[in-house]
Formats: C-alpha cells, structure tokens, sequence
C-alpha cells in the first residue's frame, strides 16, 4: 500500500496523524455537478397515498395554531390519540400547498434535495478521493435516491440524516470537530420526523466502533467519551417534541409491529418487496439497481483495500445496509450512510492501482453543460409543473360518483385511499381507515382490517362490528370477493378502480347502478 492511499487525516485523534485539508472537493471545485445531482434526485414526482392527510393536517394546524393529537376523520377511532410525530413536517407541506399549490410542494422537495446533495458533496469533501471518484459517486447517489425523495415526512429524515454523516465524516477525515451542533439538529428533527432514531442509531454505532478502535490504538477513551457525550445530549433533545417520551414509545411500536408488513410495502423486507414488485411490473426493481449495486461495492471494495480507518463510517453503513434488507424503508437511509466510506475506499483502491487511476484535479466538468442537463432533467422530470402524479390510481370515478348523487356517510375503505376520500368528501362523509396505520388505530381494528382485507371468513366482523354506510373497495381482492358475496351490500358502482356498495335495505340501494369498464386513466393530487 502506498503511503498516499492512507492520508486519512481521521487518525489524527485516534491515531496521531495530523489532520490533512482534502485535495479536492466537488462542492468547492465543480457546483454545477452537485445542481446536477439535485435535479437527477428530484426527477421523479408522484403523490403517495399519505400525502392528502398532510397536507390536510398541515393546512388545520396552521389555521388552529393547534397542534393535531387526536383523530378527526375515521369514524372506526374517532378522537383517539394521534401520535402525530410529524407535525412540524406536515406544517410545512401544508403551508407551501396553501400558497403555491403543487409547485410549492414541488419546491420544498427541491430544497431538500439541494441541501441534502451539498451535505453530501461536503462529505464527499472530506474523504480524500480522487476528483473524478468523487463526482461520479455524488451522480450515483443522486440517481439511487430518486424514488426515495418525494413527498412525505421522511424527506426531512433523510436531509437530517445526510448532515449527521456529514459531521461525522467531518470528525472521521479530518480529525475532532464540534459535533455538539448537532444537538439543536436533533431538537428539530424530532419535531419533524421519527427517523429522528436512525440518526441515534448511527451515533451509537459510531461511538462503540471508534470507541474500540482508539482503546486499541491509544489505551485511552478520551475523544469517545466526548462523541458519546454529544450522542446522549441528541437523545435528550428528541424529547423536545408535543409527544416527549411517547416519542420513543410510537416509533418502538412501528418498528416492532408485526401488522405493518403484511400492507404497507415500505416495511416489507426488500428481497420481499421487490420480488412482489417485479410481478406487477420491471420498472420497480429496475429503479433499486443502483441502491442494489451500491450495498454490494462496500463491501467488495473493503476486501479489496483492506483498510479500516473509517471503522466508525463503515460500521453505520453495515448497519443500516442490513436494515435496509430488513425493511424497504431502510433504503434511503442506507444510501446515504453507504456513500461516504464507498467513496473513500474507492479512492484509496484507485491510487492503489497508480497514478493513471487517479483523475486529475485540473480535469473539471464544464459547468454550462451540467446546468443545462440539470435543466432538461427537471423539465422532463416535471419539476416545474404544477399538476402531480399519484403514485397507483385513486377511485376518483367512485368519488364523483357519491357527489353527484349527494351520498354521503361512513365508508369501509382500503386503508390507502383513506387520505383521497377524507380531502375530497369529509366532513360529510368519514372513513374507516387511512395511512396513518399504527398512529391511531388499535392493534385489534388493524388486525380485523388484514383479515376483511384479504377476504378470511374472520373478517366478517368488520362488517358486523362497525356501522358502515358504504364500502368502497379494489376489485379482484379478497374484500371485494367478501363483499360481493354477502347479500346485504348492493354494488351502485364499479370502474377497474374501486367498487363501490350501499346497504341493500337503504334508499341509495335503489340507484341505478353505474358499471364501467374503461381501463383508467392517470389521476393526479389533489
């Protein structure tokens, strides 16, 4: 190994090294890569099924000056708590909606995103990697999280998340900084979101596996103890929030729940997801190729260079690259914490093999053309827009339905239409459950639900149990198949979409029933 492949000025508290500036930068030395970045991460925008209620509850908490803690709109858990851990986030999609509609939304993801990307140009930064290592990699990321930025509270996380790898990469690389700002982070990022936990999650790991490592090379703590002093103070500013230790409790209780996966993708291990999603459609896994490709080359890259002076970096990388299989909400977040010790040992792996490995710093990317793509990206993309995609069909046709017929009351719903309806036919009418899953609803009327959802005999008792005025469905599931069969509901409407039945000893029985068979079309937010 050639002495330059170890210039890793991280040692410099652990293991006596002075601190060494990085010789290049891609923030510094070629902006228009990371604009480009920016707009390859924001290139894809859909509204997923927990984007109306946000931005319905973003919209009230303004108007109110009240912060939500109980339900409003399902009539099955009607004003029971709400651990409404993302309040700040939902006050921020609602106001940008309020005032500029779908461009505003448009444009917070815009800003998330750019700061996001500079975070980790930053990062980038310190590593010591060849320019053109660097530049590529920031590409690569950008393009692994495109279809992990869009619209929804875990945006904040993952900008949180990219500052907190930034510090540490800051304290890895270039020797001890004032980690304690991320304190008042931490402060704000339980207000917005309870990913807030991943970024303690990557504190701890980093304090154990340096805490090893300077024990090993010095015999002493002396630096661990500071960075775990801060670690605890980022733990104790996430009880700044409505919810205080209930915080912890809720986001506990996501994480363990076994009712989750069955119904959401996202929590769904993503060996899982993706061999669901590849039977649907390619596009899917297609579009974690790149995540996919990522999660191998760090480890592939470490037996290749077989250097561990970043332990405290690769260590949170390991871990949430193991979270990420163990939930295909994980993603994003390993992405990010991947990037950073990727880069560096790539860059150690390319002096390794000599200098023709290594790009020059004087080889810069002309800055014209990367705005220009970063231009047509966004235009392609829809980023300047105002009309946004959602992510499935929503049963728009079964919505107008019920207005022009004045119909109006409760509604058995699927769970992911629960946001659609509530924007568009409450206060009149209110449902039976939406995305907020395990925020409101009990264990026991979440368990009912998978079992009506899926068309067991045992979900009967959801429509004995509850006072339904109309059931609204997907047709060819196994609710659908419950529902056609019992003589007591009478379908009024049907498209591909939704299907969509009155109670067959009410009036609204008696209307004619609409049946259509046109596949749908694109539907767009709100």
């Amino acid at each position: 190994m050639t002495s330059e492949s170890v210039i890793n000025p991280a040692q410099g508290e652990i293991a006596g090294r002075t601190p060494v500036a990085p010789a290049y930068s891609v923030l510094r030395s070629a902006p228009g890569f990371v604009v480009l970045a920016v707009a390859f991460a924001c290139a894809s925008n859909y509204a997923d099924p927990d984007l109306w209620v946000h931005v319905l509850a973003g919209q009230r908490m303004v108007a109110t000056g009240h912060i939500l803690t109980r339900d409003l709109y399902s009539y099955a858990a009607s004003g029971l708590p709400w651990d409404n851990h993302e309040w700040l986030s939902e006050v921020v999609l609602g106001t940008s909606y309020r005032w500029l509609g779908v461009l505003g939304l448009k444009l917070v993801k815009l800003l998330c995103s750019a700061i996001l990307m500079i975070a980790l140009a930053v990062a980038l930064g310190r590593t010591g990697a060849p320019a053109r290592t660097q530049r590529v990699m920031l590409l690569v990321v950008a393009t692994a999280l495109i279809s992990q930025i869009q619209f929804r509270p875990t945006l904040f996380t993952l900008v949180m998340l990219s500052i907190v790898i930034a510090k540490l990469a800051a304290e890895t690389y270039r020797g001890p900084v004032r980690l304690w700002t991320l304190i008042p982070i931490f402060a704000l990022w339980a207000n917005f979101h309870a990913g807030c936990f991943a970024g303690l999650g990557a504190l701890g790991v980093f304090v154990l596996t340096c805490g090893l490592r300077e024990y090993l090379i010095k015999g002493t703590l002396a630096r661990t103890a500071v960075v775990a002093a801060v670690t605890l103070g980022c733990a104790l500013a996430t009880l700044v929030n409505p919810l205080g230790i209930r915080l912890w409790t809720t986001f506990l209780k996501s994480a363990s729940d076994p009712l989750m996966r069955p119904i959401i993708s996202d929590w769904a291990p993503l060996p899982i997801f993706l061999f669901h999603a590849s039977r649907e459609s390619i596009s899917e896994p297609i579009a974690y190729a790149v995540p996919l490709l990522l999660f191998v080359g760090l480890p592939a890259v470490l037996v290749e260079t077989r250097v561990f002076d970043d332990a405290g970096l690769t260590a949170i990388a390991l871990v949430f690259i193991a979270g990420a299989f163990y939930s295909n909400r994980n993603v994003g977040l390993a992405i990010i914490a991947v990037s950073i010790p990727l880069t560096h040992h790539l860059g150690i792996a390319a002096r390794n093999r000599g200098p023709d490995a290594v790009n020059t710093i004087s080889a810069q990317p002309r800055a014209a053309l990367a705005l220009v793509a970063a231009v047509i990206i966004g235009m392609v993309g829809g980023e300047l827009s105002g009309s946004l995609k959602t992510w499935e069909p929503v049963p728009e046709g079964a919505v107008a339905f019920m207005e022009s017929h004045g119909l109006h009351g409760n509604i058995l719903n699927n769970y992911d239409w629960g946001g659609y309806l509530i924007w568009h036919l409450a206060p009149a009418s209110r449902i039976f459950i939406d995305s907020r899953y395990q925020l409101v609803y009990s264990e026991k009327l979440r368990s009912q639900y998978l079992s009506f959802l899926y068309g067991w005999p045992v979900g009967n008792k959801v429509l004995n149990d509850y006072r339904h005025d109309f059931v609204l469905v997907e047709p060819g599931t196994g609710a659908f198949e419950l529902v056609n069969s019992d003589s007591r509901w009478k379908l009024i409407y049907r498209d591909p979409v939704a299907s969509l039945y009155a109670k067959a000893t009410d009036a609204n029985a008696a209307i004619t029933p609409e049946i259509s068979n046109e596949s749908p079309v694109a539907t767009f937010f709100p």
